[in-house]
């Protein structure tokens, strides 16, 4: 079986989606069967294109300028036929769509794509469902659902919503996970390591979120509550990680709030994985997720959660045993999530906690065998 996965988007680290696609890639060797890339760019980190590579696959660079970029399309058609592929698996929009629709018409049938992130845009300040959404997203989803044999859904929640959109069960499947348990876990040199070179003490509160700075992360928004969280903690410090369009509106914001003392801006970082050993706790103020990799990768680092209370991380945040899900609205009520978890013991727990639900039902590998069982099923 040979398998080509279409990344709508570009590769500037070395985090969970990467180790995925390493881990995905062994695995289909192991089973006589063989992974390609296509990417937009050429991925920034060596060492994980050394390990895809080492691990019996190929990668290829094609980016979609726009809608009628025919060069493009033609350039990953010659990779079909070139490397006899047998399903076309295609990932991130609206790339995916498009080429599925060229695809299809040039008579490839088998097609999947991920559906990473849940089918409504969720729009600052509007209601999230509306008539007119309904009905727009209804039509489209269903329209684009003909060029597919399956929607992979990264999370229940992701799946309950097509549904509801009126999109047939038997077109959707679901392959939740995908953290490396062995690579992202609580270390205590990392720890010390990290702490010290920010000149952070160790009982210094140090709060983390590490996400693409986009709008739909909602970082603004933890920004402004911390800012109020300052004035009662002052020692309680924040780390900003990730690059996006956002950031400079953000360091914009910090300095608004006078916040350039307590809150460090790391930029992109090509491995995280260390650096959540440094947290105490982990904070996600996301508009909307798909099933975030950033969250499975604080929790398999022993660290407590405190994220919005929408669906997707309703499966893996349980209420007050691995952290809170709050609405990101009311100061007053992060504020007193955060108070909860200055305790140690409290803190502790709940990461032991997260650990082993992450080991036990969201690891990369399952991840992958879920994905593998996909494909067989729309071979035979």
């Amino acid at each position: 079986m040979n398998i080509l996965q279409v990344m709508g988007c570009t590769s500037n680290q070395y985090a969970s989606m990467e180790r995925y696609l390493v881990e995905k890639c062994s695995f289909l060797s192991r089973n006589n069967s063989n992974l390609f890339i296509v990417y937009e760019n050429n991925p920034t980190s060596e060492n994980f294109v050394e390990d895809f590579q080492n691990a019996g696959g190929k990668i290829y660079k094609a980016k979609l300028k726009n809608i009628y970029d025919l060069k493009y399309y033609r350039k990953v058609y010659d990779i079909i036929i070139k490397n006899n592929i047998d399903i076309v698996h295609t990932y991130f929009t609206p790339t995916c769509h498009y080429l599925n629709i060229y695809l299809t018409f040039k008579g490839f049938k088998n097609l999947v794509r991920t559906a990473a992130n849940l089918p409504i845009s969720f729009k600052k300040n509007k209601k999230r469902y509306s008539l007119f959404t309904y009905i727009y997203y209804s039509i489209r989803h269903r329209f684009l659902s003909k060029f597919v044999k399956k929607i992979i859904c990264r999370s229940e929640g992701v799946r309950d919503e097509y549904l509801r959109l009126g999109i047939s069960l038997k077109k959707l499947a679901a392959a939740f996970g995908g953290v490396d348990t062995e690579r992202y876990k609580f270390s205590c040199e990392a720890r010390k390591k990290i702490r010290k070179s920010y000149n952070i003490k160790e009982d210094t509160i140090l709060i983390g979120v590490f996400c693409r700075l986009v709008a739909v992360k909602g970082i603004d928004r933890l920004l402004e509550f911390f800012c109020e969280l300052s004035l009662h903690y002052k020692e309680m410090k924040l780390f900003v990680a990730g690059d996006g369009q956002e950031l400079e509106n953000l360091k914009k914001l910090s300095n608004s709030l006078k916040l350039s003392d307590s809150i460090h801006f790391l930029g992109q970082i090509e491995d995280v994985s260390k650096l959540y050993s440094a947290l105490d706790i982990f904070c996600l103020p996301s508009l909307a997720e798909g099933m975030s990799n950033s969250l499975l990768e604080a929790m398999a680092c022993e660290l407590p959660i405190i994220a919005t209370d929408i669906d997707p991380n309703r499966e893996l945040v349980t209420e007050g045993r691995g952290g809170f899900l709050i609405s990101f609205r009311n100061k007053e009520e992060f504020k007193d999530r955060i108070e909860n978890l200055l305790d140690k013991k409290i803190r502790e727990d709940m990461g032991k906690y997260n650990r082993l639900k992450v080991a036990s039902h969201f690891s990369v590998i399952s991840r992958v065998e879920k994905e593998f069982k996909i494909y067989n099923q729309l071979l035979t």
